[in-house]
């Protein structure tokens, strides 16, 4: 068995390795306010798991169990290393993963914020001009609608006086039989009658009755044009609302996505932290009661064994954590572009002058451009020193013919070396990319990653979602 001195030793020895990894990736934390990617959170995590605080407690308890008594200032030392050290980078790794959390939490909101901020400019600019096209439009139909019934039916209209004119004349008809002399009397004779107009009379409604239906053709055109308008405004409106909210679809989807799989990857985090914090505590008790007093004599703690009662059944109970809640997709409604030109109820924006208007184009469909052809790459390769960290879509191999398959993908830079069950090695198909390369396959179920040099592992992972 070893001896209390050398235990002390061992686990003093792991604990300032836990201190300074702690330390390490503390130094990576910018500010807990400032605003963490997902990549520093799990390096921050990974990096105090790299060391296994229950294997530290199971070495004291061992101790406390054969009766040894440790050096006072070694359980001194290493108390104080737990609590100025490894607690507060834990603690702020933790914080690290909630400020993460919070990111992407925001970025849903974000996504929210966007489309309605986008919205709003839409109903400031091009709802503005679909309504100015559409009063435009509606008043040169009015126009050109009263133009109309007034060459029609009004009494004072030049053409309405043409026709009454024209279809009041008598006709002239000379009976067979009559002289030269008297036809030419008799045409002379219905000239001075009232109910015969003179040619100039004629001319003059004629020609003005023309250029009056000239002045409505003109009308008519410009009326067509306004009409034209106003519905290519209506489409651009109905175009960008559509596009507004096929953007917050994708967005919000992405997002929320992105936070599941973020808070996933953190409650693993939280269970392995847990594990440590509760070991650490009572790894704390332990040097508490050897710390309560100290034999003069030898530098010795000295105490009652019955005193690490109390620490035996010490329990951890972990703060709940709440991981928030993402905020549903804010609405984005269509119902003012349902009408829209192609559409039969559309009719109903030209109810007042339906016989003027002219064919009704319909909205094109939002063009469709080909999505980017983007070569699928079947496999990835992990951040190194983090156990299961395969890249978003990507996942762990777990058997051997893929881990092959995988390795060849890479030019044979990491040569398989075959397989084993390894309890400290990384779990799966791995790489090791350090003072050499090459790839491994691990057939133990639950290994623990903790195998030297494992900074230089990474997972070597295949695509699950193309």
């Amino acid at each position: 068995m070893m001896p209390a001195r050398k235990r002390v030793y061992a686990v003093f020895f792991v604990l300032m390795s836990a201190s300074a990894v702690a330390q390490a990736a503390a130094s990576e934390v910018p500010h807990v306010t400032k605003t963490l990617g997902e990549k520093k959170t799990r390096q921050l995590g990974k990096s105090l798991m790299m060391k296994d605080p229950s294997s530290m407690l199971t070495e004291l308890e061992e101790m406390v169990h054969s009766g040894e008594a440790p050096a006072f200032d070694l359980v001194s030392v290493i108390k104080s290393t737990i609590q100025d050290d490894i607690m507060p980078c834990l603690q702020t790794t933790r914080d690290a993963a909630a400020n993460d959390t919070t990111d992407r939490l925001d970025a849903i909101e974000l996504c929210n914020d966007e489309s309605k901020a986008r919205a709003d400019q839409i109903r400031g600019s091009t709802q503005v001009s679909v309504n100015t096209a559409r009063s435009l439009h509606a008043a040169c139909r009015d126009a050109q609608k009263a133009m109309y019934h007034h060459n029609l039916t009004n009494a004072e209209s030049y053409c309405v006086k043409l026709g009454k004119l024209l279809h009041e004349t008598k006709p002239l008809i000379i009976v067979d039989g009559r002289t030269r002399a008297e036809a030419v009397n008799y045409v002379k004779s219905a000239s001075n009658n009232a109910n015969m107009c003179s040619c100039s009379e004629v001319t003059e409604l004629a020609d003005n009755c023309t250029q009056k239906e000239e002045e409505l053709r003109i009308k008519e055109s410009e009326c067509s044009q306004e009409q034209n308008d106003f519905e290519v405004n209506f489409c651009t409106w109905k175009l960008e609302l559509e596009s507004n909210c096929q953007e917050l679809d994708r967005c919000h989807s992405s997002a929320v996505i992105d936070y599941w799989h973020h808070v996933n990857k953190t409650e693993t985090l939280l269970e392995k932290w847990n594990v440590e914090t509760a070991a650490l505590q009572k790894i704390l008790c332990y040097c508490n009661v050897w710390l309560s007093d100290m034999d003069e004599g030898d530098n010795r703690s000295q105490h009652n064994v019955t005193q690490f009662d109390v620490c035996k059944d010490q329990t951890y109970t972990p703060v709940p954590v709440d991981h928030g809640t993402p905020a549903g997709k804010a609405a984005c409604p269509l119902n003012s572009v349902e009408c829209h030109p192609g559409q039969v109820c559309f009719e109903q924006e030209y109810s007042s002058f339906a016989d003027f208007v002219a064919s009704v184009v319909p909205c094109m469909q939002a063009p469709t451009t080909a999505a980017p052809t983007v070569a699928v790459i079947p496999f990835a390769l992990g951040e190194k020193g983090m156990v299961d960290d395969c890249p978003m879509g990507y996942s762990m191999i777990f058997d051997f013919a893929t881990c092959e398959e995988g390795t060849r993908f890479f030019d044979d830079v990491y040569i398989l070396r075959g397989s084993a069950s390894d309890a400290n090695h990384y779990p799966g198909c791995s790489f090791y990319d350090g003072s050499y390369r090459h790839a491994y396959f691990n057939t133990h179920p639950t290994p623990d990653g903790t195998i030297a040099q494992s900074e230089s592992y990474g997972q070597v992972c295949v695509l699950t979602a193309p």
